[in-house]
C-alpha cells in the first residue's frame, strides 16, 4: 500500500524550516553586524587614526555582511513556514472525490455507531422485562 504523503516530504518539510530559521538567525545576526559598524563609525569618527584602521578593518566585511542579510532577507521572505508548507500538501491531496468519500465514510460511520447504540439500548431493555 503506497503511503498518501510520501515520508521524503514531511523530512524536506522540516529541512526548509530548518533552513528558514538559520536564515533568520543569519539575517538577525548580519544586521547586529551592521549596528556594531556604525556604532563604531561614530565613535572613531573624532580620531583620526582609529577612523582610518576602523574603515580599513570593515570595509570588505561591511559589504559582505550587508549582501548576507540581503540574501538571507530574500530567503525569509520567500521560503514559505511549516504551516504553509503543510497547507500546501494537504490542498493539493484534497479534492472534491477525496472529500465526499471521507463525508460519505463519515456518514456510515455515524450510522453504524448509532445502530450499534440501538441495539445496545434494546438488549438492556429485553433483559430490563425479562427480570
Amino acid at each position: 500500500m503506497e503511503p498518501i504523503i510520501s515520508p521524503w516530504l514531511v523530512y524536506l518539510i522540516s529541512v526548509v524550516d530548518n533552513f528558514r530559521t538559520v536564515c533568520t538567525y543569519s539575517f538577525v545576526f548580519s544586521l547586529m553586524a551592521l549596528v556594531i559598524y556604525l556604532i563604531g563609525l561614530l565613535f572613531t569618527i573624532n580620531y583620526e587614526d582609529d577612523f582610518k584602521y576602523w574603515i580599513s578593518w570593515w570595509k570588505p566585511v561591511k559589504y559582505k555582511v550587508f549582501i548576507l542579510s540581503c540574501i538571507c532577507s530574500l530567503f525569509i521572505l520567500f521560503i514559505p513556514t511549516r504551516n504553509v508548507l503543510i497547507a500546501m500538501v494537504v490542498a493539493d491531496k484534497a479534492t472534491n472525490d477525496s472529500v465526499n468519500s471521507l463525508i460519505q465514510s463519515g456518514k456510515d460511520i455515524k450510522n453504524t455507531i448509532k445502530q450499534d447504540i440501538i441495539d445496545l439500548l434494546m438488549v438492556g431493555k429485553e433483559k430490563q422485562e425479562e427480570k
